[in-house]
């Protein structure tokens, strides 16, 4: 879960296009959160949205 809390807006963009949400109103009566079930972190990013909505890129190259 990222930055929630009762009564604060959604401050994520929509960059999940799987339909996952990190909001306060997925975590269910018992505290839990549905945890997705792929690679990584089991969501599949938008990055159509991302890229057209980025503003700078940085690139890290590590030697050795």
């Amino acid at each position: 879960m990222a930055l929630v809390g009762p009564g604060m807006q959604n401050l994520v963009a929509p960059v999940y296009a799987c339909g996952y949400l990190d909001q306060l109103e997925v975590i269910d009566r018992d505290g839990c959160v549905v945890v997705p079930d792929g690679p990584g972190l089991g969501v599949e990013l938008d990055w159509d949205y991302i890229n057209s909505h980025k503003t700078d890129e940085k690139i890290f190259v590590l030697d050795g």
